[in-house]
């Protein structure tokens, strides 16, 4: 019994000597090790999420700034176009394609009239931003479809419909009417939007000029044309 006794002593003093010690080891010693950047080492971003931003900001500048035939050019250099190409992606491909050779080259959308007009109902542009976003929620409220125009001389207008014909354009102001607003018809031409992919370098010639001329005939519908540079924007 003495020597069981004495056992059970040595073995209480060694588990309090040992409590004591894990209580002077600082928390974060017993914390498992954490990587850590150094101080100016910036965290990293995957090239692929940089580039997938950079292009979506690029095709929305595409989109929001295109090249209408109807106003004459204005004087520049002679540019180099290809296309026209269908759709946004379309032109996107073959900027990719022209960059791939080392050619430098500008995404631009190009409306074009197509000689008919469609017929927009809206109420007139308002004084200001703020008036045009109240009375956007007023008809909202009452379930009436529109929405902000913003951009040419109607812009802060509020359009109510496009149709194909004056009489569904009269039916619907009519309607408009009856529930207290004075709405107009305003005629809108009705345009077609191709895609061109411009040279960035001004040059109209030369083996540059050949080298887009053997894109364009690898393709049935690409054509090669001189057309005047268009602006930045």
């Amino acid at each position: 019994m003495r020597y069981v006794a004495w056992t059970l002593l040595v073995i209480n003093l060694g588990y309090f000597g040992w409590g004591a010690v894990l209580r002077d080891v600082p928390d974060q010693a017993r914390e498992s090790p954490r990587p850590r950047l150094e101080q100016g080492v910036e965290s990293l971003v995957l090239l692929t999420e940089s580039d997938a931003g950079a292009r979506q900001a690029q095709l929305n500048q595409v989109i929001r700034n295109p090249i209408s035939n109807a106003a004459p050019p204005a004087p520049s250099l002679s540019c180099t176009a290809l296309g026209p190409l269908p759709d946004l992606f379309s032109g996107e491909a073959m900027r990719e394609q022209l960059a791939a050779l080392d050619v430098g080259a500008q995404l631009r959308a190009i409306d074009e009239t197509t000689g008919e007009i469609d017929f927009r109902v809206l109420i007139p542009p308002a004084s200001s931003i703020e008036e045009a976003f109240r009375q956007l929620r007023e008809l909202k409220s009452l379930g009436i479809e529109s929405y902000i125009i913003t951009q040419g001389e109607d812009a802060l207008g509020i359009s109510l419909g496009v149709f194909s014909t004056p009489e569904a354009a009269a039916q619907l102001r009519a309607e408009r009417q009856r529930q207290g607003y004075e709405p107009e018809i305003a005629e809108l031409p009705r345009v077609e939007r191709q895609f061109w992919v411009f040279d960035q370098s001004g040059v109209a010639q030369g083996a540059r000029l050949d080298s887009w001329e053997q894109i364009a005939a690898s393709r049935d519908g690409l054509t090669v044309q001189t057309l005047p540079c268009p602006a930045p924007g």
